[in-house]
């Protein structure tokens, strides 16, 4: 059987043809790494192996370097202008400022080299089987820390491992020899939201390190659920049941109000409302600005209304230079999403990028459209709440892929009828 086609529309790149099938193992065992990089090297720390912040720098740079042999088989024109916006970006604002954002060029990176993995692959229809793969890990692990916390934290001493890298220090700890990451356990004062009479003030993290991730994976593989057309919802239960388990497990608050939250946007715009999306971002800095002006000591508390009340006031004292990414010294914005964005990499660059997502001409009502729609909700909402989770490889690799895996998809077939799903049917034979 030969499965090749070429794209004839004006929509894609000519000559295009489907890439051959790929192993899916090397594709599984790509983004398994990127999910599980970290538990890894935690667990060397753990064992005296001195694991510092260059060497997980390398080990994300060997992970994106395994996607190379994929990427260079085809240099869409789209993604050469991408990748070279990106540089000349970077190289623009370091002779501005006189300082190498280093950080902010990998978080750029990151996202274009796993939008290209996917791009490249157009292995769409093995992201079920990818996602019940990580989900049975990220479980399985979760109970593990639930069920003998002392004997996960003897081989995963997650708080060493952050000390190591220098992002805190010894003096940090709330407990004389505290095992878990500080947001490992929720405060007395708040007390865990789901189930605290079962799981305590710990937080479970699973192979993430930190329930933060853990919450970000479970919503991301309620948004690919949700992408789905209403026929295929009776199969879609498993990842509500897994994702529900997981933000449970994390007592994730973003986790479960952006599911509750996405679960309406699918029921109310069930043709994706990308539009609305896509203007969000720009409402929600406007009414943060002005929340953070008359914020009247909303920022005082460790929940979701402090922690956009703190942006808001953050981005009402922003200076121009500021809002270009121009100034220096770069500051560290912490649990600030847009202020980290805005400072990094400048509005003009970021409001550049973000269109540029809504430019790829997907079919209204597909798949594709309706996973931008939401996966675009998911960075507004977590872009308010935190920091830098988003780039974080663990969930932003595997967003990025699914991503660009249905980028190519519905360029010219509809859902039923793509390519993809249908290579073994008795019409592509020879």
């Amino acid at each position: 059987m030969s499965f090749q086609y070429q794209v004839s529309t004006g929509n894609a790149e000519a000559g295009w043809e489907i890439a051959p099938s790929e192993n899916a193992w090397w594709v599984f065992g790509v983004l398994i790494a990127a999910t599980c990089y970290q538990f890894v090297l935690c667990f060397l720390n753990t064992a005296g192996y001195g694991i510092s912040a260059a060497l997980v720098g390398m080990s994300e740079v060997i992970i994106l370097a395994a996607c190379l042999p994929t990427l260079l088989r085809n240099i869409p024109i789209r993604m050469a202008l991408l990748m070279s916006a990106i540089l000349v970006n970077f190289l623009l604002l370091t002779l501005i400022r006189g300082e190498i954002d280093a950080k902010g060029l990998r978080d750029m990176l990151l996202a274009a080299v796993f939008f290209w993995f996917g791009w490249n692959l157009r292995r769409a229809e093995i992201i079920d089987r990818l996602l019940i793969m990580l989900s049975l890990i990220v479980i399985i692990f979760g109970v593990f820390e639930w069920a003998s916390l002392d004997l996960y934290t003897k081989f995963f001493n997650t708080y060493r491992y952050y000390v190591s890298q220098g992002g805190i220090h010894d003096g940090h700890a709330m407990i004389q020899g505290q095992a878990l990451t500080l947001n490992g356990f929720r405060p007395e004062d708040i007390g865990r939201t789901i189930l605290p009479g079962l799981l305590g003030s710990h937080r479970i993290s699973s192979v993430f390190l930190e329930p933060v991730s853990m919450g970000n994976f479970a919503t991301l593989i309620v948004v690919w659920a949700l992408s789905k057309k209403e026929a295929s919802f009776r199969t879609m239960g498993v990842f509500f049941v897994a994702a529900a388990i997981m933000v449970t497990m994390a007592d994730s608050r973003f986790g479960l109000i952006m599911i509750a939250c996405l679960c309406v946007y699918r029921l109310v715009f069930p043709r994706g409302g990308g539009p609305f999306v896509f203007l969000l971002p720009i409402l929600l800095v406007v009414f943060l600005t002005f929340m953070g002006i008359w914020s009247l000591g909303l920022g005082q508390g460790d929940n979701i209304i402090g922690r956009l009340a703190r942006t808001g006031v953050v981005l009402s004292e922003m200076d121009v230079s500021t809002l270009l990414g121009i100034q220096t010294p770069l500051e560290n914005y912490g649990d600030m999403g847009y202020a980290y964005v805005l400072s990094r990499f400048g509005a003009v660059f970021a409001l550049a990028l973000w269109g540029a997502l809504w430019l790829l001409p997907f079919k209204t009502d597909s798949q594709a459209a309706r996973f931008r729609a939401m996966g675009g909700l998911y960075m507004v909402m977590i872009l308010s709440i935190s920091g830098t989770s988003l780039f974080a490889l663990k969930t932003a690799g595997l967003f990025w892929f699914v991503f660009g895996s249905l980028a190519v998809r519905d360029l010219q077939w509809p859902d039923e009828t793509d390519p993809v799903y249908l290579a073994s049917d008795n019409s592509n034979k020879e």
